[in-house]
This record gives C-alpha cells, structure tokens and sequence, in this order.
C-alpha cells in the first residue's frame, strides 16, 4: 500500500514539476508551493512504510496461498482438527506473521531467499500455540534466522539446532532438523514448535 500510495505523490509531483519546465514559467514559484507538501509526504512514506503496509494488511488481509494450505492440512494435525471459523482466524494470523515478521537465511540479505514452506514451517507452531491469545505476534521476536545445518553461536559454542536470542529479538533455526521434525514428528524433536 506504501508503494502504491507513494507512486500517486511522485506522478502529481513530476506532473508538477514537468509542467513548472515546460511551461517556461518566468515566476514558477506559485506551484514550487505545492512541491514541498508532496516531498514532506514522499518522505513521511519512506519511513513510516512498514507501518502504513502493516495498517492495511490488518484491515485486508492476504489469502494465504493453496499450497500453504495443503502443508498445513498435511503436517498440522491441529489444523485439521479446527472448525471453518477457526481455520480461517488461523489463515489470517498465519498471513499476518509472515508479512510481520523478516526471514532470513544466515548469510544473506535478502527475505525471498527463504522459501515459503520453510517460512510456513516456522510460524505454523506459534500461530497454533497462540490461536486463542490476543498477541499472536510474539513480540519483541521480529527476525527469523536460518541456518542449513546446526549451528554454534557466541551464547553456545557447542552445535544445536534452534536458538531464542532476546537480545537481537531473533528465532534461529537449522532449517535440516526444523523440516525433519516437521515432516516426521514421531521420529525427531520439532525445534519450530
């Protein structure tokens, strides 16, 4: 929403400031008045874009995707056992969380380097331990962090396969034993969960 809204200020302001241009205006200073709201608005987007987009996520929900559902329905035992009423609180809050919350892989950047399915894999256990709970979000854990294998870290020097670090506000997760305990819960400890 930040990004469509923002697209609207810049069209009226190049239209502006193109028709100040061409129009070879000797005193263009009465609509230079105009460019400066647009600019104040331009920036107040830029910084307040998450919260404008987390504002209207919240009143417009995206769907979650079939496949999402699929995963859900086949590794989600409780999910199952909802009613239609329950499933789609839970589809919501499921979509919120992922919109809400930065996933990353250890060593980039980049959140669409994380698949879906893994992201789904990792909120799926707190959205069902928080389904009746007004704070579903888990704050102040905003990142989630992926590691392929176990990993050591400065608090554990030793190799384990998930982290809760409070202090950056992080889940850490071994992405091979989270998927496995997943996957195949009668066999190994599901560190997602």
């Amino acid at each position: 929403m930040s990004k469509l809204l923002a697209a609207g200020f810049i069209t009226v302001f190049a239209l502006l400031y193109f028709s100040m241009e061409f129009m070879n205006y000797s005193d263009s200073t009465d609509l230079s008045y105009y460019l400066i709201p647009l600019v104040f608005i331009l920036v107040l987007l830029y910084i307040f874009h998450y919260q404008v987009d987390w504002w209207w996520a919240k009143r417009r929900p995206p769907a979650l995707d079939p496949r999402a559902i699929k995963l859900l329905e086949h590794n989600l035992p409780y999910y199952n056992t909802l009613s239609a009423e329950k499933k789609a609180k839970y589809n919501e809050r499921l979509s919120l969380y992922l919109i809400a919350h930065t996933f990353m892989a250890q060593g980039s950047e980049q959140e669409d380097m994380v698949p879906e399915d893994v992201k789904i894999m990792a909120a799926m256990h707190g959205i069902m331990l928080s389904l009746e709970k007004e704070d579903y979000l888990m704050q102040p854990f905003e990142h989630i962090v992926f590691y392929k294998h176990p990993f050591p870290s400065p608090k554990y020097k030793f190799l384990h396969a998930s982290e809760t670090n409070t202090e950056d506000g992080a889940f850490i997760f071994s992405v091979e034993q989270m998927m496995l305990g997943v996957v195949k819960p009668n066999k190994n400890y599901n560190t997602a969960l």
